[in-house]
């Protein structure tokens, strides 16, 4: 019963999350379209930063569906990449079309055109509402899953951009003050800008297999050598396989000649203190007495 209870509310997070990218998407579309009827560069950058979270929230989708595969002979990692790699190529894309918009956000504001405040006003308005309405259909799961709390930080994002929008629109309309629109764009690109480095960045970190900034080598190797039989620990390599799953391997020298099942004993010892102290989800150990003479590091 218990079983079917999980099925069913993972079930509904799924249905939620494709409601949510729907909901982006539908605001993509209408806020591009209403930005070339009205004239507005602004409605045409939050168009974009609609369509850069539709493809998060889709992204966190298919990498929790994708990430369950099991590992095979030829992906023995399993599949969990998909999402960094996904990532990766999203935030890319939409920095250089983030900072063609400025560029052109700038020249506006040097040059503004008139803009129509009415129809982006209603643009704006329907965008609410549906950057609210996605907001609500994830909020219950992302106290539970760090890629849908991403997302629904994206949508949060997203409602006080339209916000934005329905000021500028106002102040346009009573004001006459068209400077405004190519200012919000301005602005919309920056914040975009800021929330797409730290994910470039991660995504770079992770494909690459840099080690996670939060492992400290030094006091990972200090807390193993406090086991009195091992003498050294080195060929130390931590990387991240996933955002989550951290993977750690290295040589364990003893410093006397024991017997295998000591050895293992031991081993597992230092496994432990990896595990619990340091949440590396895979531990690849390898033990030796006197027999690795390669450069440590």
């Amino acid at each position: 019963m218990a079983h079917n209870h999980h099925h069913h509310s993972v079930d509904s997070r799924n249905s939620n999350m494709l409601m949510a990218v729907l909901l982006n998407l539908f605001i993509t579309g209408i806020e591009f379209a209403g930005g070339m009827f009205s004239n507005s560069l602004a409605l045409i950058t939050d168009a974009m930063h609609n369509l850069s979270d539709s493809i998060t929230i889709l992204a966190s989708y298919f990498a929790i569906k994708i990430g369950k595969r099991k590992s095979t002979f030829s992906g023995t990692f399993g599949y969990k990449r998909v999402e960094i790699l996904t990532a990766f190529i999203n935030s890319s894309i939409l920095l250089i079309i983030c900072v063609y918009i400025f560029i052109v956000g700038c020249r506006r504001l040097l040059h503004p055109e008139t803009v129509s405040s009415s129809l982006m006003l209603v643009i704006s308005g329907i965008a609410l509402l549906a950057n609210l309405s996605a907001v609500f259909l994830i909020k219950k799961d992302s106290s539970h899953n760090l890629n849908i709390r991403t997302a629904y930080l994206h949508l949060l994002g997203d409602v006080f951009s339209s916000l934005a929008l329905i000021v500028g629109s106002i102040l346009i309309y009573f004001f006459h003050i068209h400077w405004i629109d190519p200012l919000l764009t301005i602005l919309i690109s920056a914040f975009i800008f800021k929330e797409l480095i730290p994910v470039l960045i991660q995504s770079i970190n992770i494909l690459l297999q840099i080690s996670p900034k939060e492992m400290d080598i030094e006091k990972i190797k200090n807390d193993i050598l406090n086991i009195q039989e091992i003498k050294d620990i080195h060929h130390i390599h931590i990387w991240n396989l996933s955002e989550n799953d951290i993977y750690f391997e290295g040589h364990l020298k003893f410093n006397q000649d024991i017997q295998l099942s000591q050895a293992d004993a031991i081993r597992k010892q230092a496994e432990r203190i990896l595990i619990e102290q340091y949440h590396i989800a895979h531990v690849t150990l390898q033990v030796e007495f006197d027999i690795c003479n390669e450069t440590k590091h």
